[in-house]
């Protein structure tokens, strides 16, 4: 029903404390938000608690992520975005209210798992090779997206199948922030 979790969604996110789900076939670019503190039956609104990222571009979400200050970063294939969901302030409607805040455009994530937070940065892998969503120093609340950082390998990251880059996965260890890839015809990492 409409109070229901979201049929078929395979991202899910604790957030703020609320669950937000997405990834469903029939509505790539929507995320569905559940009561706080509670995401069992009869908790979400499919209509009044959902809302598109992107203003309905059709761009597919890859992955969200929750970031400091209330910040949800979603992952589409070509693009990136910030939400600010503060748990204070509850929207009547979230389709009519939720401000969603483009970083980047015609750059995007390649798969749900080829991402790690890492200190206050989010990186991730693009179509060009690893980036980091970074929280700018001087302005509060402000995030910028860096250039490719994975330049000194840049060899490798040329010889990833692009047919099996969705199948990257990124996890940070330590001081290290690593990702396994498909280079050249593997269809594994």
């Amino acid at each position: 029903t409409v109070t229901d979790p979201p049929v078929g969604a395979t991202i899910l996110t604790w957030h703020t404390g609320r669950m937000f789900a997405s990834g469903q076939a029939t509505n790539p670019d929507t995320i569905y938000v559940s009561n706080r503190l509670n995401f069992a039956r009869g908790q979400w609104n499919n209509t009044t608690r959902s809302f598109r990222v992107g203003g309905g571009d059709g761009d597919n979400i890859v992955a969200q992520v929750s970031m400091q200050s209330f910040m949800l970063a979603v992952l589409k294939q070509n693009s990136v975005w910030l939400l600010y969901t503060d748990p204070r302030a509850e929207p009547a409607d979230f389709s009519a209210t939720q401000a969603t805040e483009g970083v980047s455009y015609g750059v995007g994530c390649v798969g749900k798992k080829a991402w790690c937070v890492y200190g206050n940065d989010l990186m991730f892998m693009a179509q060009d090779g690893v980036r980091s969503l970074q929280r700018m120093e001087a302005a509060t609340g402000q995030f910028n997206l860096s250039a490719p950082i994975s330049r000194a390998v840049q060899p490798y990251i040329d010889r990833i199948n692009p047919a099996y880059a969705s199948g990257i996965v990124a996890t940070k260890y330590l001081e290290f922030a690593l990702f396994a890839i498909p280079l050249d015809n593997s269809t594994v990492n």
